[in-house]
């Protein structure tokens, strides 16, 4: 079977969402993109994740529409994470539009991630702690597995 989409590359699927305007799926809620509708929490109170209007990509091999919206992630000179000694970036934990959510209790087997990030020219690399991750919450205790 060929995969869903670009954004999601898998063949099959039981339930998801995005907050991308350009995948469509009978199974995918599309959901804005703000905290409410994403079901976030544990937000890190030293940083913050305005939503902004990107820029054009500059790429010539990029063929996919260009985003109206998006996280803005801010790196100030020397941090590599919001917790750092100077904070940057932005941290928190979604659990995804309701039903997702409730779906997700019941024991998901595979969930699949995938996001779609624009860096401005001379972006460093060599520090850590940059990329978006999965954490999965193990227990009741709100313990977590984080995957990066």
């Amino acid at each position: 079977m060929p995969e869903i989409s670009h954004l999601l590359p898998v063949s099959q699927i039981k339930h998801g969402f995005t907050a991308s305007d350009d995948l469509k799926h009978d199974l995918i809620e599309n959901v804005a993109l703000t905290d409410n509708a994403l079901g976030v929490y544990k937000v890190s109170s030293r940083t913050t994740h305005h939503i902004v209007k990107p820029p054009k990509s500059h790429e010539p091999f990029d063929k996919t529409k260009d985003p109206v919206q998006a996280w803005e992630a801010f790196y100030p000179k020397g941090s590599i994470n919001p917790s750092g000694a100077i904070p940057g970036g932005f941290s928190f934990y979604l659990s995804g539009p309701k039903e997702f959510a409730e779906k997700l209790a019941h024991g998901a087997k595979e969930v699949v991630f995938g996001y779609r990030m624009m860096l401005e020219p001379g972006w460093e690399w060599v520090k850590g702690g940059k990329l978006p991750g999965v954490c999965a919450l193990l227990t009741l205790l709100d313990s977590f597995l984080c995957i990066f």
